[in-house]
């Protein structure tokens, strides 16, 4: 057994548990998807481990390579970090970076920041848009990454958190006690927006949408003047909302899943560097379901 692990064994690994694809870390890490397979058996072997499941029509990680995901993460981290430091590479371009706006002004601030000081020379357009429609823009290649909420019907992107929906009103809301309940809401084609219907429906009680806006601020402020209630991922809640404990007399909600995608052609450097950061940061990556 070898003393030292290889970071290019590594790192092919831990870009096919993030990407859910062969080959799609062939074209990020700049190989075929054979040579990947064979750095996949090579690791494999070296561990005396089987890393990834291919029983079935999709490769799945192997509780033995969860294990190695977290160490191998970490130590790739650290090696970038060296390099990035000593080396000092001249990373430029642009990164396009489509996310919802609450995620953009919960999220974003600490990733752009750290991400900022590794690379100051590359600009990134952030787009604020709903999760159903960032994943046509990043599989189209229009954006290059989407940090959105995955639902069952999306396939692949690297799972990055779990976060929990919760209630949200302000302070005596007087709109707690209306009928039918005031909802304050993102658009249709939000998944926020389906799980709510979806819970009232099966409580047989009425709602009605009385704003709705794509901007956290615009629905922050609806609910802070007590004209409606909202569902927002407890991370995103902003100051002066109160979250509604569960036996408030609202349906109780499921989590959501927050995941990372990347357009399917491959990444430049710059927008490689901004997804390692965007999972490093929001600091819950976990490997995915690998596609053979």
């Amino acid at each position: 057994m070898p003393r030292s692990l290889d970071l290019d064994l590594l790192r092919a690994f831990v870009t096919v548990a993030e990407t859910g694809s062969f080959t799609r870390t062939g074209q990020e890490l700049g190989r075929t998807q054979s040579a990947v397979s064979m750095q996949i058996k090579r690791l494999e072997e070296q561990l005396g481990s089987c890393l990834l499941d291919r029983a079935g029509r999709v490769a799945v990680v192997t509780p033995e390579g969860r294990i190695l995901f977290g160490y191998a993460k970490r130590l790739l981290q650290l090696n970038d970090e060296a390099m990035a430091r000593l080396l000092r590479p001249e990373v430029d371009g642009a990164v396009k970076l489509g996310t919802p706006d609450d995620y953009a002004t919960c999220f974003l601030p600490g990733v752009l920041s750290r991400f900022a000081q590794s690379a100051p020379r590359v600009r990134v357009d952030v787009a604020c848009d709903e999760s159903l429609d960032l994943i046509g823009e990043v599989e189209s290649g229009r954006i290059d990454l989407a940090l959105l909420t995955r639902t069952s019907a999306m396939r692949g992107g690297a799972a990055v958190r779990r976060e929990r929906l919760v209630w949200c009103a302000s302070p005596g809301s007087p709109a707690l006690d209306a009928e039918p309940l005031p909802l304050a809401l993102f658009p249709e084609g939000c998944l926020f927006r389906q799980l709510v219907a979806q819970a009232f429906d099966a409580e047989g009680r009425d709602w009605r949408v009385a704003y709705s806006s794509p901007s956290l601020t615009a629905i922050g402020a609806a609910v802070s003047a007590g004209l409606a209630v909202t569902v927002l991922a407890e991370l995103t809640v902003p100051p002066g909302l109160q979250v509604l404990p569960p036996d408030s007399g609202l349906p109780q909600l499921s989590s959501v899943e927050i995941a990372l995608f990347r357009r399917p052609d491959g990444l430049s450097p710059a927008a490689r560097l901004l997804a390692e950061h965007i999972l490093e940061t929001l600091g819950h990556a976990q490997p995915a379901t690998v596609a053979a």
